[in-house]
């Protein structure tokens, strides 16, 4: 059996694909390990790469106009990371950086594109389970934002107001 597919099959993104798309897909991937402290997802950069992290913890946060860092999350594998610029192709929204050793696969967004555009299977429910992670984050930031908004006086409740209008704006089709 291909050492690959051993190595990535328990992966939860792969999980739906047979050894043969499990192989097909970590061949148009990159393997990579980084060091602890290593920053890789600069915010403000072009996107380039999808990381499908599986060994290791990170952080993301973001850093603000006087430059003080804000942690939006802690994340251990498995992980995908660098999801909503190859879903937007904006510049990366966050910095991402290892709390420990790091090792997983990238995949290039172009080469992401050509894969699902030539109907490569795999890379098409890849696609699909990423859009499921999304889903669910999104999901807890509805719950999370009702729980504040519950206990928000005030114009901390006019502000949450506002900001829940502005995102529902935003995410309408």
């Amino acid at each position: 059996m291909d050492d690959h597919v051993e190595r990535y099959r328990d992966f939860p993104l792969f999980r739906q694909l047979d050894d043969a798309e499990i192989a097909g897909f970590v061949a148009a991937c990159e393997e990579f390990e980084l060091d602890e402290g290593q920053t890789f997802i600069r915010q403000g950069d072009r996107g380039q790469k999808l990381f499908f992290i599986t060994r290791g913890e990170m952080e993301v946060f973001y850093l603000d106009d006087e430059g003080d860092e804000h942690q939006l999350a802690l994340l251990a594998a498995p992980a995908v990371v660098g999801e909503m610029e190859f879903l937007t192709r904006e510049t990366r929204t966050a910095n991402v950086r290892t709390k420990s050793p790091v090792a997983g696969l990238s995949i290039g967004f172009e080469r992401m594109f050509e894969q699902m555009e030539g109907g490569d299977p795999a890379s098409v429910r890849v696609f699909f389970h990423i859009t499921q992670v999304l889903a669910r984050r999104l999901e807890a930031m509805d719950r999370k934002f009702a729980e504040l908004n519950g206990q928000a006086p005030g114009a901390r409740f006019d502000e949450m107001r506002a900001f829940q209008q502005k995102l529902m704006t935003e995410w309408t089709v």
